[in-house]
Order: C-alpha cells, then sequence, then structure tokens
C-alpha cells in the first residue's frame, strides 16, 4: 500500500470513528427547562423547571446581580455534574428522616429532607461545582410549589425525570446552566 492510500485509510478510520462514537449524556438547564439529553445528542425527557424564590409577580429573575443571594437567588449560570449514584429518594428515608422532615416531633422541619416532599419532591440529586457564587447544597429536585433557594426545581416533574435519569447507571453527567 503506498503512502497516500495508507493515509487516506487511516483518515477514513478516524471520521468513522468519531461519527460512531457517543458522547456522555448531558443534562441543560437555560431557566424555563431542564431537559436530558442521552449520549447522542438526542432528547430523552425535558420538562418545565425553575431556580430561586420568585418575585411577588410570581416570575423568575435570572441576571447575574441574584446568582450570589442565598436563600433566594437561583443557581448560577455554568458547568456542573451531578452522579445518578447520589440520587435520594423519599421513599427510602428513615421513619426518623420523615419524621423530622414533616416536623413531628416539635413542628420544626428539620433532618436531611426539611420539609419533605412538598419542599424536595420524591427524588432529589446534589449538583457538584465550584462556580457557585457562595450557594452550597445545590439540587435538582421536584416540590408543590415552584421555587428554591439556589437548585433547580421540577416542580411536579421530578419523578418522571428521575425515572429517565436512573437508566445512567453511576453516571457522571455534565449540568449545563446557561440561561436564555
Amino acid at each position: 500500500m503506498n503512502h497516500v492510500a495508507h493515509s487516506t485509510t487511516n483518515r477514513l478510520k478516524e471520521i468513522n470513528s468519531i461519527k460512531n462514537s457517543t458522547y456522555p449524556p448531558k443534562i441543560v438547564f437555560d431557566g424555563k427547562t431542564l431537559t436530558l439529553y442521552d449520549e447522542k445528542g438526542n432528547v430523552i425527557v425535558s420538562f418545565p423547571a425553575v431556580s430561586g424564590r420568585p418575585s411577588s409577580d410570581g416570575s423568575f429573575s435570572y441576571s447575574i446581580d441574584r446568582w450570589g443571594e442565598k436563600g433566594v437567588g437561583p443557581i448560577p449560570g455554568g458547568n456542573y455534574s451531578i452522579n445518578t449514584k447520589d440520587i435520594q429518594w423519599w421513599t427510602e428515608q428513615s421513619a426518623l428522616q420523615k419524621t423530622l422532615a414533616l416536623g413531628g416531633f416539635v413542628g420544626i422541619k428539620a433532618g436531611t429532607w426539611p420539609g419533605g416532599p412538598i419542599a424536595w419532591g420524591v427524588a432529589r440529586v446534589k449538583i457538584n461545582g465550584t462556580n457557585s457564587y457562595g450557594i452550597t447544597n445545590m439540587f435538582i429536585h421536584g416540590g408543590s410549589y415552584p421555587g428554591s433557594a439556589g437548585c433547580i426545581d421540577l416542580m411536579s416533574n421530578d419523578l418522571n425525570f428521575f425515572k429517565a435519569l436512573s437508566n445512567y447507571e453511576n453516571t457522571t453527567i455534565p449540568v449545563i446552566v446557561k440561561y436564555k
């Protein structure tokens, strides 16, 4: 085989390798929807989602000025990740944690799920990253009311989102937050 034919063959193999390769799944939040893409870039599921606390008129602001506001601001724009092994389900919490979460002892919501499924939905996963403007303990979760303290809130869509996400066992998935 001559040099040109060999180079062409290698280049075709390289192109086919790139064309047939798969990329990791990814999650994208744009301030209105949270979308899970598969390894080929196809949408698996996409649901309405919000972040931060709503304004008095019920709208959500994702301006950079709000990114560092603890307890009210949205998740800052940037690149994060989750690991599917870290998905937590309300049904798997102990009776003690459920009682603490719902304020059963003294009327104070406490424990690892304060407020229970009303605040967190039926499942959640911790968001990992360092560009958080001082906001800590960020999660993707659901809940009964729109809004969060720096998390991504799927509201009542969390069950279907986490069912789809559970297909990726022990997988680190990039989370891209890019507001429109």
